[in-house]
């Protein structure tokens, strides 16, 4: 049995650029999904956000998504209490879509990463990871962390629409060598 996909793509888009929105449409076709949520962190825990308010990210990722149309803005972690965590608002976001595979974009800078996260070894109890590439972020993981990927990794693209949550998917996205630090 096939089911529905909400699908995500978290970050501080400070600004959003094509880096961003090629690489989600790409993974978006790869993974046969209709459609990526791209959601606005207000303020990740990991980083301070300089130079542009959080209205005008909402606006310049309102934008931006109007000439991808697999790509759709997302205000929800704007309405969810301070700081949020990713596995927090895969929680809530579970808990709404009860009947659906959730799946969680991230790049490989943050996978290699991911070890500091709040929780992170919890994240696949509420969603699907899949790893987009990163150009020169192929660092080396902590052993703990490959471990934990040889238990959960998967390359039949579609356990991701048989399955709610649970597995971890290396997309092979074109890589952009840009970042928002960058713009």
């Amino acid at each position: 049995m096939k089911l529905g996909v909400h699908a995500i793509f978290g970050g501080s888009f400070n600004p959003p650029h094509f880096g961003h929105l090629d690489t989600i449409s790409a993974a978006a076709r790869e993974f046969g999904l209709s459609k990526v949520n791209l959601l606005l962190a207000p303020q990740p825990p990991h980083k301070e956000i300089k130079y542009a308010s959080l209205e005008q990210r909402m606006e310049m990722l309102a934008l931006a998504c109007g000439d991808y149309p697999l790509c759709n803005p997302d205000f929800t972690e704007t309405h969810l209490p301070s700081p949020c965590y990713t596995v927090n608002t895969l929680r809530y976001l579970r808990s709404i879509h009860t009947n659906k595979s959730l799946v969680f974009f991230l790049g490989s800078d943050s996978l290699i990463n991911i070890h500091t996260w709040y929780d992170w070894q919890q994240l696949l109890n509420y969603a699907h990871l899949v790893v987009l590439p990163r150009p020169q972020h192929n660092g080396p993981l902590l052993p703990k962390t490959a471990d934990w990927i040889k238990t959960v990794e998967q390359t039949d693209k579609n356990m991701l629409k048989q399955y709610k949550n649970g597995c971890l998917f290396f997309a092979e996205t074109p890589l952009w060598d840009v970042s928002s630090t960058q713009i």
